[in-house]
Order: C-alpha cells, then sequence, then structure tokens
C-alpha cells in the first residue's frame, strides 16, 4: 500500500505541474517494483523463521536484492526515455473520421 501511495503521490504531482516531468512509458510501474522490492527486502532481515541460505544470505533477502536492482536500473533506464505523446490521428485512419466522408449514414443515428 505503502508503493501504490508513493506511485499516486508522484502521478498527482506530475499532474499538478509541481516541477515533476512526465515519466516515460513504463517508469512508473518499474518505480512501484522497486519500492516493493525494497519493503521486501528490508523486512526479510527481521524475520526469524529459518529459510535456505545463499552465501549466509537468506534466499527471501537474495531474491528481493536482485528484484530490487533490476527493477531500480529499469526504472532509471525508462526515466532517460521522453513521455510519449498522443499525436493527433491522420485523416482517414478509424481514430479519426475522413473530412470528406460527408455526414453519418442514417441508419446509424438512433430514433426515439
Amino acid at each position: 500500500l505503502l508503493a501504490l501511495a508513493a506511485v499516486w503521490g508522484t502521478l498527482r504531482a506530475s499532474a499538478r505541474g509541481s516541477g515533476a516531468s512526465r515519466w516515460g512509458a513504463g517508469a512508473y510501474g518499474a518505480y512501484a517494483l522497486s519500492l516493493v522490492a525494497l519493503g521486501n527486502f528490508g523486512l526479510s532481515f527481521t524475520r526469524g523463521d529459518p529459510a535456505p541460505l545463499i552465501g549466509g544470505y537468506r534466499l527471501d533477502t537474495a531474491g528481493s536484492a536482485v528484484v530490487l536492482f533490476t527493477a531500480t536500473g529499469l526504472w532509471l533506464l525508462f526515466l532517460r526515455r521522453p513521455a510519449a505523446v498522443a499525436a493527433p490521428a491522420a485523416p482517414g485512419t478509424p481514430d479519426a473520421p475522413d473530412a470528406d466522408a460527408g455526414p453519418a449514414p442514417m441508419d446509424s443515428i438512433t430514433q426515439p
């Protein structure tokens, strides 16, 4: 929930225009994943139950560290990409009706 709140706050700050620029595609997801992995990484040191060890560290600690470094690296990579700006649809495409197409046919208009 804390990661969700952090992403939501970042989105709101970006929408408000408080100096934070829009992030590129995938940056918010990588940011959220790195926050969750950071939480799991920190919590894994407080656990007392027996678990398999890798190099003296718990398996969940090592897994969280791998996810944390990977997600943070992806997030930094996505931050370098500019945010995608939606371009207007070209005339004649399904998203934009043709200017020369004329009025809509009568059968597409619903009658009361």
